[in-house]
């Protein structure tokens, strides 16, 4: 069973461990942001954190043409290795997709027989896929909507996780209104790729640009590890059933898209010679479970 914590600006939102000045070291600065490690669980995370009505201008503002077309064509094959994982798994029924965007994967899932809801803060993609697609969204937060207990068969956070404030209540919350059995599936951008990079250049006194999308930052308010998101994942109540390397999302740029490709492959080659113990790709793919 899990317990959601009252969070506070000023500690890990994953363990509370204490104020930030006493449990967490600063690893250093991007975009005028300081990155913190959490001394007893690892997260690293930005603060100060923006607060609510930030975010909100913040997610209101980060949609348009770029995010429409990454949502429909660059995350095509992610969408479809997600369904696959679903499908292999044996699950059907109701998907709840937070953070759905303009809704082309639950406009995928729906044509795979699932029955679809989607949750999206932002008012343009929330009027495309409401009006445009026909799909059931809401405009809300998870903690607005306040859904049900044991609700929906699948919760779907695809590139969602690192931008909210609370990533923990997020996961107990998902927990409590998803049936059991139940599924949870997670695409968060991966820290281990470039760290030991941004821990050198901040070492060196040199503020340079972070080569993967982990480090993005202030859109970006928790910088997860596989480590990280395994332990707060099984914390909030879930069963760890696997932990892999993304599915590539494409660019425009095909160098981008390239390094990408090369980034999951050699992730891939150190997961398998790790037995599966090191997942060093681009991107994070970790599914959950839900049983009592």
């Amino acid at each position: 069973m899990n317990t959601k914590f009252n969070i506070k600006n000023d500690y890990c939102n994953y363990c509370l461990g204490g104020e930030i000045v006493e449990s967490s070291k600063c690893l250093g600065e991007i975009n005028n942001c300081k990155v913190f490690k959490c001394r007893d669980c690892n997260l690293i995370y930005i603060y100060p954190k923006p607060n609510e009505n930030e975010l909100h201008n913040m997610y209101q503002n980060w949609h348009g043409s770029h995010q429409y077309e990454l949502n429909q064509y660059g995350e095509k094959y992610l969408f479809n290795n997600i369904l696959l994982s679903i499908k292999k798994r044996g699950y059907s029924g109701k998907i709840l997709d937070i953070g759905s965007s303009y809704g082309f994967f639950l406009d995928s899932a729906r044509k795979e027989g699932f029955t679809v809801k989607g949750l999206e803060i932002a008012n343009e993609p929330f009027n495309y896929s409401k009006n445009v697609l026909g799909l059931d969204v809401d405009n809300m937060t998870l903690d607005e909507a306040n859904y049900p207990d044991n609700n929906f068969d699948i919760l779907t956070m695809l590139n969602v996780l690192e931008h909210v404030s609370n990533p923990f209540n997020i996961l107990c919350e998902a927990w409590r209104i998803t049936k059991s059995p139940g599924l949870i599936l997670i695409v968060v951008p991966n820290a281990l790729l470039a760290y030991p990079y941004f821990i050198l250049s901040r070492k060196l006194g040199v503020e340079a640009f972070v080569p993967t999308s982990a480090y993005t930052v202030p859109s970006h308010l928790t910088i997860f590890s596989p480590f990280s998101i395994k332990n707060m994942l099984t914390k909030s109540g879930w069963k760890v059933v696997s932990i892999m390397n993304a599915p590539v999302i494409t660019n425009k740029s095909k160098l981008k898209t390239s390094l990408k490709y090369l980034f999951k492959s050699f992730g891939d080659i150190v997961q398998t010679i790790s037995f599966k113990k090191i997942c060093f790709g681009y991107s994070i793919l970790i599914i959950g479970e839900k049983s009592e």
